[in-house]
């Protein structure tokens, strides 16, 4: 009677030949699962990069913003503290209040001036704490053509 071979196979040749399906097996099971890692990991990273643009540019832009003018207040402050020691020392006089406010309102006009060119709106001026003066524009009867 002759010998009939199991499928499988005995021996080093059978335990390679299963090696080889358990590695086949376990890949396509990895490549599998990896996909689907890689799709969840997508939607999470797109949730957060869409969020983080959405809530924290506008507050980083903000903090700017207020940087911005806390930079020209202080400008505008050692501005006006020049002005003072130079009239003092040069005309050895005291700075008359109504001096100190025209160049405060001329400091204003000039940061208002600068802020009308990068495109804020005058409401946006009050809310700041400048004063009506500096924000005000002259009529349009008294525009020069």
């Amino acid at each position: 009677m002759p010998k009939t071979k199991s499928s499988t196979g005995g021996g080093v040749k059978g335990f390679l030949g299963k090696a080889g399906r358990s590695f086949y097996a376990a890949g396509s099971f990895t490549k599998d699962k990896g996909l689907w890692l890689t799709q969840f990991g997508a939607k999470v990273g797109f949730i957060i990069a869409t969020t983080s643009i959405t809530m924290l540019m506008p507050l980083i832009f903000e903090i700017s913003r207020e940087a911005q003018v806390r930079k020209m207040n202080l400008q505008s402050v050692s501005l006006l503290t020049v002005c003072q020691s130079l009239c003092s020392f040069l005309l050895f006089c005291e700075p008359s209040s109504s001096l100190l406010d025209i160049q405060m309102i001329e400091v204003e006009k000039s940061q208002v001036k600068d802020l009308r060119s990068q495109g804020y709106a005058d409401r946006q001026f009050q809310e700041m704490g400048f004063c009506e003066a500096a924000v005000r524009r002259a009529p349009s009867v008294a525009m020069a053509k």
